[in-house]
């Protein structure tokens, strides 16, 4: 019961379930206008009823209080980020690539923007924020 009082948890509805998702398990979030395909380290993507802006402000407000912040971070308009899962960043091919430390699931998130990626470089580019 402690790992359950441990972790932070999302509670969402699609079209056909209510659903309860593993915040730490998030790879990353991506936009479809009025609805968001959230992909998962161990499981396949879930499609949810809630846009990205309503997510990004619901992460927000549950890692409020955590240390060192919270681990979501928007890059570009699409997509959002969960830092933990963060491999590598190629601004010439506009192409973020993240990778679960504990599986072979590697999520390539292209076609970027520049500017989004330029600006996350200059924001989060310092080597001791990498350290977690």
């Amino acid at each position: 019961m402690d790992d359950f009082k441990s972790n932070k948890y999302l509670y969402l509805a699609n079209t056909n379930e209510f659903i309860r998702i593993k915040t730490s398990d998030i790879m990353y979030i991506e936009a479809d206008s009025n609805y968001s395909f959230i992909y998962l380290a161990f499981q396949e993507k879930k499609y949810v009823t809630v846009n990205s802006a309503a997510l990004e402000r619901q992460l927000s407000i549950e890692y409020k209080e955590w240390p060192g912040g919270c681990p979501f971070i928007r890059v570009g308009r699409k997509h959002i980020i969960n830092l933990n899962y963060l491999f590598s960043i190629n601004i010439l091919e506009h192409k973020i690539t993240l990778r679960h430390p504990d599986s072979d699931k590697v999520f390539d998130i292209k076609e970027i923007k520049v500017k989004a990626i330029k600006d996350f470089k200059h924001d989060y580019g310092q080597i001791s924020y990498w350290k977690r």
